[in-house]
């Protein structure tokens, strides 16, 4: 996708590829907006006088060096992102199932990585949803749906305090992601998003220190490298904040991270770790459009306790530490 597509005058005809190869999905990770830094479907803009097949076949060589064969027209949706009382973005999508052919992938044009992501790992990687959800539809159709990774952690996790310099720099970038994630969930206009995220992390976070019973965390491999980042601490709804409760604001996977069982790692630490200092429940909030995210989740069993029509509120309760 292009930055001369913004505010077209129509919409902007555009395919994507659905490439399975055994039990993986061919992914690229865009380099430009409108979903710059999140994992989607190969594809871009039809050119004058292609067909939808040829794109679909021609975008995903390009961006992923990738030979395939397209089959057929899987689905057809919108992608519309106004912006005040105009339309920012307004792609019309259609998304080819493809057969491979040959060829590994190497990212091109405007992608800034390409992969074959095994779909059990589909939870780890920040997919934009609507390319979630048609994959995992073609998944199912194709008889092999993504199935919830294997418990317990891929990698071997501590969870450590963190430095006075790590936690300003883990509150600016909370700062900026929860304004983004309230903004993508249509809670929040653009212009007001960063000082509302402001308000309400640094009410919890401040310039001294975090508020009692908040814990900011580095999450550390065996080789003593951070690979992500967890915040927890009482629940923000009062008729929840009582001792035996915790709830989790923030779990983040360095983005060189994605894709190896990280999440998965750092979210089981964190459970067996609140699960020996008593805590006997975890809750946290989750956007309905983060379906990677969701998808973590509900493979971890934690239980849906309120749907609302842009997030969730989940909990799960924690098992006993063995004596």
């Amino acid at each position: 996708m292009a930055q001369e597509d913004e505010f077209p005058d129509g919409p902007v005809p555009a395919v994507g590829a659905i490439v399975f190869r055994e039990g993986a999905v061919l992914l690229v990770r865009r380099g430009s907006a409108p979903n710059e830094g999140r994992w989607s479907l190969p594809g871009g803009i039809l050119e004058v006088g292609e067909t939808v097949e040829a794109a679909a076949a021609r975008e995903t060589y390009e961006e992923t060096r990738v030979r395939v064969r397209p089959v057929r027209v899987f689905d057809v949706r919108d992608f519309i992102v106004p912006e005040g009382t105009r339309i920012r973005w307004h792609y019309v999508l259609i998304d080819v199932l493809c057969e491979y052919l040959d060829g590994e992938p190497f990212p091109g044009t405007d992608a800034e990585n390409a992969s074959f992501v095994p779909l059990a790992e589909l939870g780890e990687y920040d997919i934009v949803p609507t390319a979630l959800d048609v994959l995992q539809r073609a998944a199912t159709a194709r008889g092999t749906a993504p199935t919830p990774p294997a418990r317990g952690p891929a990698v071997s996790i501590s969870l450590l305090a963190v430095s006075p310099m790590e936690y300003r720099e883990f509150v600016a970038a909370q700062i900026a992601e929860f304004a983004d994630q309230k903004v993508r969930a249509g809670q929040w206009r653009p212009t007001d998003a960063e000082s509302l995220s402001r308000h309400v992390v640094e009410g919890f976070l401040p310039a001294a220190g975090p508020t009692p019973g908040h814990r900011v965390l580095k999450a550390i491999d065996e080789g003593g490298e951070r690979v992500g980042w967890i915040w927890v601490g009482p629940p923000p709804v009062k008729p929840l904040n009582v001792p035996h409760r915790r709830w989790l604001y923030q779990i983040t996977v360095e983005p060189t991270m994605q894709g190896r069982g990280v999440g998965r790692a750092m979210l089981d630490r964190l459970e067996r770790d609140l699960a020996a200092d008593g805590v006997q429940e975890l809750y946290l909030n989750v956007f309905r459009w983060n379906v990677a995210a969701r998808s973590l989740y509900d493979s971890a069993g934690y239980e849906v306790i309120l749907e609302g029509e842009s997030d969730a509120g989940m909990k799960k309760v924690l098992k006993k530490p063995p004596q």
